[in-house]
């Protein structure tokens, strides 16, 4: 039984530190502007490791800090191997792609109640980008249980920017995202930058 850290691209400085046996950075989606990945292919992501899976495209490819006995699990399906441990922590920055990547993982666990039980969110109000093992230690990075506040409001934010309009995500504004006290700034950053090229567009279509 082993400390798990879930994290985004930013994470990678995590594998450094000594605050989990084993960090997953979740790098190879960028869930900010472009298309997004197809849910066959979030779900071959997280999927037991098969035929189906080139380099780079299961969860454990860009896995570190392998305890012994842990990188054997490495094939498993990423639910399988987080009941493998006895804690499972996300910690997510404020920046969108990160967000949006903590609102899939939380509403791909709403339906392992398991998984739920032993995960707990750190509120990291601060860039894991390039902070060290030590600059990590001066920081206190509150921990919260994962309940049905945080699930129902990770489910709703990705439902709304899975839509093929803006307007739910606009939509998704107006309801308490306490729960997941970094989402609202980062949408309202997606937002504003979505805005914003629409009206770079509208100048150029026009002469402006």
């Amino acid at each position: 039984m082993t400390r798990l850290i879930l994290t985004g691209q930013s994470g990678v400085s995590l594998f450094s530190s000594d605050l989990a046996g084993t960090v997953i950075p979740f790098s190879p989606f960028r869930f900010v502007w472009g298309p997004l990945p197809s849910p066959d292919e979030l779900a071959t992501y997280v999927a037991t490791r098969s035929d189906k899976h080139g380099p780079g495209t299961h969860w454990s490819d860009y896995g570190g800090n392998w305890l012994p006995g842990t990188g054997a699990r490495k094939d498993l399906g990423l639910v399988e191997f987080c009941q493998r441990c006895k804690t499972v922590e996300l910690w997510f920055d404020p920046n969108p792609n990160d967000q949006l990547q903590l609102v899939w993982l939380l509403d791909y666990f709403r339906s392992y109640p398991e998984i739920v039980a032993r995960t707990r969110l750190r509120i990291v109000d601060f860039n894991l980008n390039g902070t060290s093992a030590k600059g990590l230690g001066r920081w206190k990075v509150e921990a919260v249980d994962v309940t049905r506040d945080e699930l129902e409001t990770a489910s709703a934010t990705w439902q709304a920017y899975r839509a093929t309009t803006p307007e739910a995500c606009f939509d998704v504004l107006s309801r308490d995202l306490s729960a997941l006290p970094l989402l609202r700034p980062a949408l309202l950053d997606l937002l504003e930058e979505l805005l914003a090229a629409r009206r770079g567009l509208a100048r150029r279509k026009c002469g402006c």
